[in-house]
């Protein structure tokens, strides 16, 4: 007959690796960070992103020096995690280009900054795995890029939940007058 203390005994070490699982997660740390040089919050993310990771920066939206120097170098070699700042078009770009090197965007949220300094949040794909949330972004006022920063440089690319469709980033939402929609991701193997 099993006593109390048996029992105890194999239901806490039972959980333990789910509870280590969950406490210490595998990191795959970025190994490059795209931003729009044009735009301040795009700037802004680049100079926070808690990452030991390179910054590509686009002029005008251009993806070719990053693609041609940086990017398809690495993703030959393996999956490299890659986030990024950038207009939905940069987004829509590298999505294509890395499909043929079985990476995905596994984070996707649309930023949109109207002419007053404010901006609309919206999170599209992998609010799980980052932490974030339309209320986090919100809450963090014109700070908004800092802690977007914060959390796509600290996400575990690794953990992301298998995508096997395209995201929405040729899909622009209508925008107001004079705002510019931004578009936050991160690519990394699926």
């Amino acid at each position: 007959m099993t006593t109390r203390r048996q029992f105890l005994q194999v239901t806490a070490c039972s959980a333990l690796p789910i509870t280590v699982g969950a406490v210490a997660p595998a990191f795959t740390p970025l190994h490059a960070v795209v931003i729009d040089s044009h735009q301040p919050e795009s700037r802004s993310f680049a100079r926070r992103v808690a990452s030991p990771a390179v910054v590509l920066s686009l002029a005008h939206g251009d993806v070719t020096a990053a693609w041609l120097n940086t990017l398809r170098p690495a993703w030959t070699k393996g999956p490299a995690a890659v986030a990024g700042l950038t207009t939905p078009a940069a987004l829509f770009c590298l999505e294509q280009l890395a499909w043929s090197h079985g990476l995905r965007v596994v984070f996707h949220a649309e930023h949109i900054v109207h002419v007053d300094g404010g901006t609309t949040h919206q999170v599209l794909r992998g609010a799980q795995q980052t932490g974030l949330s339309v209320a986090a972004l919100h809450d963090a006022g014109n700070r908004w890029p800092e802690r977007l920063a914060r959390a796509l440089g600290a996400h575990d690319a690794a953990g992301a939940p298998r995508r096997l469709g395209p995201s929405a980033a040729a899909l622009e939402p209508t925008l107001p007058p004079r705002s510019q929609l931004l578009t936050s991701w991160i690519i990394a193997a699926a």
